[in-house]
Order: C-alpha cells, then structure tokens, then sequence
C-alpha cells in the first residue's frame, strides 16, 4: 500500500477562546399528603353533647438526581470539523466521508504527542513513526491514506479555512477516493489532525 497526499501545516492564528464543557439535565420531586378522621357522637337526656377529634398526618419526601452527559470540547471540535469536510466535499460534488473511530484514535494520540512535545510534525521521532507506521500500528486497513496537522486554531471553522487555503491540504480533504476520516484535537493549544484513508 502507498500513502497519498501527506500534508504540511498551516501557521497559528492569534487568538484561542475558552474550553466550553458538558451539561446536564436533572429532576427533584415529591408528593406529600395528609388524610384525617374523626367522629361526632353524644348521648343524653334533656341535653345533646359529644366530642369528637380530627386529626392527620402527612410527609413531603423527594428525591432528585441531576446528573447528565455532555460532550467535551475535544469531541466537539472534531465532530465539528468532520461535519465542516464533508460540507466542502458536498460543495465539490464528493462522496461523503465516514467517520471511523479507530482512525480518530490515531489521529487524536498524534495530536496529543505533538501538544507534548510542542511542535507539530508528520514523522513522529518519539516512537510513532510515520503515519503509515501508526495506522499499521493500529491495525487499520488501508489503501493509500492522508494526514493534514495544524495547532493554534481556536474553532472548527478557524482550522478548517486555513485547510482549504492551503492548496496540499485541500487536496486531502477533497480527494475522491478517500472513504473515512478521523479528526483528533488535543489541548491546550489546539494541536488538530486530520487522518484519512480509502478503506478496502
């Protein structure tokens, strides 16, 4: 097999905002009553007296949770990002690509090691190789495959123009054959891969 289309990066912008996070969603009730009985009764000659009582007892008890899930930033962004390529390959008249997580998984431990080591390369000298070597590595088959790095850009949309800009970059994003796609972010710093392969 032979990798296609391996790509440089484009340079950071100069502003980054913040992380949004996850949210949830929860639920407190609780019912209460109060029930009573009492009685009215007498007895007598000449005179008419009674007694009688009402008396209740009642509980308000609830339990709530709030719990829920959210997405992270992370995921967000790269779900972002997956919606924004097959955006532009639409508009070019491409095949949709389809997400594959193991390739996300590739591509998001690549993110990760260059955030560590604070540059962005494609050859990995820190023990991942090339991207050859870490799709292979992950057993992932493949037919040829494409990768695209960038870091600094604080939004989908911010990274993914600089992409299309980029006349290498666009080619990968754009280029027919490839079938699935994995998008890794790693923070802070916005460290962004794209991987894409054409899937036998």
């Amino acid at each position: 097999a032979a990798a296609v289309g391996v790509r440089g990066s484009a340079p950071p912008p100069a502003t980054r905002p913040a992380p949004v996070t996850g949210t949830g969603t929860g639920t407190d009730t609780g019912t209460a009553t109060a029930t009573g009985t009492g009685t009215d009764t007498g007895t007598g000659t000449g005179t008419d007296t009674g007694t009688g009582t009402d008396t209740g007892t009642g509980t308000d008890t609830g339990t709530g949770t709030d719990t829920g899930t959210g997405t992270s930033f992370e995921e967000w962004f790269e779900q972002e990002v997956f919606n924004l390529v097959n955006d532009e390959r639409a508009a070019d008249g491409q095949s949709p690509l389809q997400w594959d997580p193991d390739l996300a998984a590739v591509a998001r431990a690549h993110s990760e090691c260059q955030r560590d080591h604070g540059n962005i390369y494609h050859y990995c000298e820190f023990g991942h190789g090339s991207m050859v070597d870490r799709l292979n590595a992950a057993g992932i088959p493949w037919l040829s495959a494409g990768e695209n790095v960038a870091y600094g850009y604080p939004t989908p949309g911010d990274v993914m123009t600089a992409w299309m800009d980029s006349p290498g970059h666009r080619a990968n994003i754009l280029y027919a054959d490839f079938t699935h796609i994995g998008v890794g972010l790693a923070m802070p710093g916005y460290y962004a891969t794209q991987n894409f392969i054409w899937k036998p």
